[in-house]
């Protein structure tokens, strides 16, 4: 029941599953963690490098180390088409702050699905692999 009633938000709780959901996955497949989260309206959700980078130090996200990538992650529970979902999610990296690659991850747990594409460039097209 606790768990239930800590996740009324429906919105919330899919964002934040989400976001456990994307970085469990680049952690285990892509040796990737995250360092902190991205500044609103960057375009990036997270900031994600390998263990024991990615920060400066005072032990603070730190963008501009080149193991850095931007994480954006998209998190859903009946949207139909994930692969349209990933690619929205390209064209904002794309379109963002950025001028390292970064990460699309969409979530779909309604179809217990997970996409990601690696390599996103900044301006670039938007490929799905």
């Amino acid at each position: 029941m606790r768990d239930r009633n800590s996740n009324r938000n429906a919105k919330d709780a899919t964002c934040e599953g989400a976001y456990a959901v994307a970085l469990m996955c680049l952690e285990r497949k892509l040796e990737l963690v995250a360092v902190g989260r991205a500044e609103e309206g960057s375009g990036a959700d997270w900031y994600v490098a390998p263990p024991g980078l990615g920060l400066d130090e005072m032990g603070e996200p730190n963008p501009d180390d080149p193991a850095t990538l931007w994480l954006e992650v998209g998190g859903h529970d009946h949207r139909p088409s994930l692969p349209y979902e990933l690619k929205l999610k390209v064209r904002q990296l794309q379109a963002g702050a950025s001028a390292v690659p970064g990460i699309a991850a969409v979530i779909g747990f309604k179809m217990a699905r997970v996409l990601i594409q690696t390599d996103v460039l900044p301006g670039g097209p938007a490929t799905l692999g």
